[in-house]
């Protein structure tokens, strides 16, 4: 989805200026409209009766005549067993196109893949290291670049045969057996 654009040149635009409120306020809820639907400016005639809720039918009918004649709508030429459209004016000149979202979709698209395979791509090899590094532990030795380093063994519990000695080179007085 994409925003609606209101072109600060409506502020001295003579067709914009010379719509009454009601017709001014179908004008740019159709420009949004337009936009959340992604239709290139175009909407059906009916969906005119939705952007006015508290105005009653013949006035939308009102409203849309004074639009048309303004030339801020287009009638839209209508295939067989299509509705009657309208077309908002320069919608695309001020507005984005569906072409062109459907290209920055893509895009953004595309790139978030390349991101995410970047990372994919990361993890592995880190991970690939990471098991290189552990397959080089052997015999109590790791080798971590070029330096051999010694892994500390667990410290030996002592037996009860055998005595323990503290700190201070001294044995206790009674082993248990």
């Amino acid at each position: 989805m994409t925003d609606a654009r209101l072109h600060p040149s409506m502020l001295s635009n003579r067709k914009v200026a010379r719509l009454s409120d009601s017709a001014f306020r179908v004008y740019v809820m159709s420009l949004v409209w337009c936009a959340a639907h992604e239709s290139d400016g175009v909407m059906p005639r009916r969906e005119a009766f939705a952007l006015h809720p508290t105005a009653d039918p013949p006035q939308i009918v009102m409203l849309v005549d004074e639009l048309l004649k303004q030339r801020v709508w287009e009638a839209a030429p209508t295939e067989q067993g299509d509705q009657p459209s309208i077309r908002v004016h320069d919608f695309l000149t001020y507005n984005t196109s569906v072409e062109s979202l459907e290209s920055r979709r893509l895009a953004k698209s595309a790139a978030e893949k390349e991101r995410r395979k970047r990372e994919r791509d990361k993890r592995a090899s880190t991970n690939t290291v990471d098991s290189h590094v552990d397959a080089r532990v052997d015999n109590g030795e790791r080798k971590a670049g070029r330096q051999d380093l010694k892994v500390n063994p667990a410290p030996k519990e002592p037996t009860p045969t055998e005595p323990d000695t503290h700190a201070h080179g001294t044995a206790p007085l009674a082993v248990a057996r």
